[in-house]
C-alpha cells in the first residue's frame, strides 16, 4: 500500500503546482492505475495460496489419513475426533464414510479384545483357585489368632519334633507369605548341634546356625535338637534340589559329635507340596 500512497501523493502535488506539464500528470495517474491492479492481483493470488493452505490442511483426503493413523494406532478417541471434524468440514463426503467404517471396525475389535482379555482373566482366576485348592488341600491349616498367622504344613509333618525330620512350612499373615525350615533330630545322645551339612546327590550344602540358634530337650532318656528358621535363598534352591534328588544325605554337626541321616521320600513329596502351595499362594523365591 506505501507505493500506491506514494504515488497518489505525488499525483496530488503535481496536480496542484503549475510547473508541471499535463503529461507528467498524465502518467503519474497511469502509474496508479497499474499500482491498483498490481495490489488487486497479490490479494487475489494471496486469497487462492491461503484457500489452497486451508484445502492441504483440512481436505478430506488429508483428514482421511489422519483419521486412519489413529486407526492404526488402535487410538479410538482420536479416531472419533478426527471423523467429527470430516463430518463437520466434509458432510457426507466419501472420505466422511470411510473414516465412520474405521471406527466402527476399531471400536468392534476393541470390545472383542476386552472380552477376550476378560474372559482369559476369569479363566485364570478360576484355574489359579482350583490349583491353590488342589495345592492347600494337601496341607494341614492352623489359624495363630493371636497373631493373626495362618499356618501351613504338609499333613505328612510330624505334630511332635521327637522325630527326625527335616520340612519345610508356609506363614500367611495381611497378605504376605513366607516359609520356614525345621530340621529335627531325636535320639540316645547329644551332638550339641551348631550346623548343618546336606549332601545332595553328591554336593554339599551348609545351613549355618549357631549354638544358640538350636532349641534342645529331653525326656524320659530320649534328646531332641532342631533348628527352625526363615527360608533364605539359599535353602529355597536347596530345597528344590532336594525335592529332585536322588539321595540326600543330612549331616547334624556338632563340635564332638555328628549324625547323618537320609531323607526320604516321603519327606522330599512333603516339601513338594509345601512349596506348590507357597506358589499357588502367591508367594515367591526369596531375594537373599
Amino acid at each position: 500500500m506505501r507505493p500506491l500512497f506514494l504515488i497518489l501523493l505525488s499525483v496530488i502535488l503535481l496536480a496542484g503546482c503549475s510547473n508541471h506539464s499535463a503529461d507528467e500528470v498524465s502518467s503519474l495517474t497511469s502509474e496508479l492505475e497499474k499500482s491498483k491492479e498490481e495490489i488487486s492481483r497479490l490479494s487475489s493470488e494471496n486469497a487462492k495460496l491461503k484457500s489452497e493452505l486451508a484445502e492441504i490442511k483440512n481436505g478430506p483426503a488429508k483428514m482421511l489419513a489422519r483419521a486412519k493413523r489413529y486407526y492404526e494406532e488402535k487410538d479410538l478417541d482420536g479416531l472419533n475426533a478426527a471423523l467429527a471434524a470430516l463430518n463437520e468440514k466434509h458432510p457426507g463426503s466419501e472420505e466422511a464414510d470411510s473414516a465412520q467404517e474405521l471406527s466402527d471396525k476399531l471400536a468392534q475389535s476393541l470390545e472383542q479384545e476386552k472380552q477376550k482379555a476378560e474372559k482369559e482373566a476369569a479363566e485364570k482366576a478360576e484355574a489359579d483357585k482350583k490349583r491353590l485348592a488342589n495345592a492347600t488341600g494337601k496341607l494341614k491349616k492352623e489359624i495363630d489368632e493371636v497373631e493373626g498367622i495362618t499356618w501351613y504344613k504338609d499333613k505328612t509333618t510330624p505334630v511332635y519334633v521327637d522325630q527326625n525330620n527335616l520340612h519345610v512350612y508356609i506363614g500367611v499373615k495381611d497378605e504376605t507369605t513366607w516359609l520356614r525350615i525345621r530340621i529335627q533330630y531325636t535320639g540316645d545322645d547329644w551332638v550339641f548341634i551348631d550346623n548343618y551339612k546336606i549332601n545332595v546327590d553328591g554336593t554339599n550344602v551348609n545351613i549355618a546356625t549357631s549354638y544358640n540358634n538350636v532349641v534342645r530337650d529331653n525326656d524320659y532318656g530320649r534328646v531332641w535338637e532342631y533348628y527352625d528358621g526363615p527360608v533364605s535363598a539359599l535353602e529355597y534352591d536347596l530345597l528344590l534340589s532336594i525335592v529332585d534328588s536322588k539321595k540326600t544325605i543330612v549331616r547334624h554337626e556338632g563340635r564332638e559329635h555328628r549324625f547323618d541321616r537320609t531323607v526320604t521320600a516321603k519327606e522330599k513329596q512333603a516339601i513338594k507340596n509345601v512349596l506348590d502351595a507357597y506358589e499357588a499362594l502367591g508367594g515367591t523365591p526369596p531375594l537373599y
